[in-house]
């Protein structure tokens, strides 16, 4: 009975040991904070902004002309007859409309023009991160970034890549 329970716990410890022994590496990042202090994103930010800009220009013009369109109906809309004001209401519709359209569209076109633009710096910025991962031993690296979509609710300590990263991407 003696030597089994010293065999049994024999086995324990080295399934202990050769657990501890293989232990897997795992590491964390904040990745949304990496991607900020990156310059390449800076850059991407500001070509999007410039875009932005424009579309809100048109906007703002599209707006001004349906404003004064509706003022000049406002004013005059006793003075016309029951056709001429049926004209005017549809043009003022179709204004709406237009603009309308315009904004969706210019919505769509800047989610494009961000993704398009975005995607080279996401992708630099994981591979800075698989490269460090692989230079340092780490099996996984999870997202540390806190948002509400983030899929850890907990993990024990690991260790932050961050600074490493930076390093790698020669951000300072």
């Amino acid at each position: 009975m003696k030597n089994l329970f010293k065999t049994l716990a024999l086995i324990a410890v080295m399934a202990c040991l050769s657990f501890t022994s293989n232990a897997q590496k795992i590491a964390h990042i904040d990745f949304d904070s990496l991607i900020k202090v990156m310059p390449q994103y800076d850059t991407a930010i500001k070509k999007l902004e410039e875009q932005v800009k424009v579309y809100k220009l048109q906007l703002a013009t599209m707006e001004n002309e349906y404003k004064q369109k509706n003022a000049d109906f406002e004013a005059n809309k006793d003075k016309w007859t029951d056709l001429i004001k049926g004209i005017k209401q549809q043009e003022l519709a179709d204004l709406a409309a237009r603009y309308q359209e315009f904004a969706q569209q210019a919505d769509m076109k800047i989610q494009e023009e961000q993704t398009k633009l975005l995607k080279p710096v996401y992708a630099m910025a994981k591979k800075a991160i698989s490269d460090v991962a692989k230079e340092k031993g780490y099996k996984l690296v999870i997202d540390s970034s806190g948002d509400e979509l983030s899929l850890v609710l907990y993990s024990e300590p690991s260790d932050d890549i961050f600074n490493l990263v930076k390093a790698k991407l020669g951000i300072k």
